[in-house]
């Protein structure tokens, strides 16, 4: 009996000396715990102040920009060929400014644009219009363009051009639109909108997709 005692005492030192070797090797695999480094004075949690997909997602640089310079920003276009495809985010903040600016519905100078252009600021029609709303040299001249290619100075002159429409027209935007496609003589003549298949066209157009 004592000799099957001391057996038994002598395997389970052994187990335990086997043990202990197998828990040195793994600790010693294992990678150490590195925590965070947090800025100073900051808790161990995210302020409640900023969301996480905040700082997971980085600023538009065109939101930026827009913002330092408080909505006032001038967009040139670039040399050579078409600049921009229909309606970038920097035409769409110009429509919007303007539209503001001049009273006018946002979608109102929206199907204008793209009507007239959709979206090119370097567009040039076969009767010399030019630019985002297609204004003539003329009426650029009138309102102070130096550049009808410029898109702001395009959209801004445009949005002024298309509010005094509508003011002669006494709120008509039918009419106003039909001025500004064929000329307000010609709807002066006409009674209404002119009979023209192009003028005819181009309010039907948009007045559908205002009433969409």
């Amino acid at each position: 009996m004592g000799i099957e005692v001391s057996e038994l005492m002598g395997r389970a030192q052994e187990l335990q000396e086997r043990i202990a070797a197998l828990s040195v090797q793994t600790n010693a695999s294992a990678k150490p715990f590195t925590p965070p480094v947090l800025p100073s004075g900051a808790g161990s949690v995210m302020p409640p102040s900023v969301p996480f997909a905040a700082m997971q997602t980085p600023a538009r640089l065109f939101d930026v920009a827009l913002a330092e310079a408080g909505g006032s920003v001038s967009f040139r276009p670039l040399p050579g060929g078409k600049q921009t495809g229909k309606f970038t985010p920097e035409i769409d903040a110009l429509i919007n400014k303007y539209a503001a600016k001049n009273g006018l519905d946002v979608a109102l100078v929206r199907g204008v644009v793209e009507q007239e252009s959709s979206g090119d600021t370097r567009c040039t029609s076969r009767t010399g219009a030019q630019g985002l709303m297609q204004l003539m040299p003329s009426t650029a001249r009138g309102f102070g363009v130096t550049n009808s290619y410029d898109p702001e100075q395009n959209i801004a002159a445009g949005t002024r051009y298309l509010a005094s429409l509508l003011k002669e027209f006494k709120g008509d935007t039918s009419l106003a639109l039909a001025a500004y496609n064929a000329g307000s003589g010609a709807v002066k003549r006409a009674g209404g909108i002119p009979n023209y298949p192009e003028t005819q066209a181009y309010v039907r157009k948009i007045m559908g997709n205002l009433g969409r």
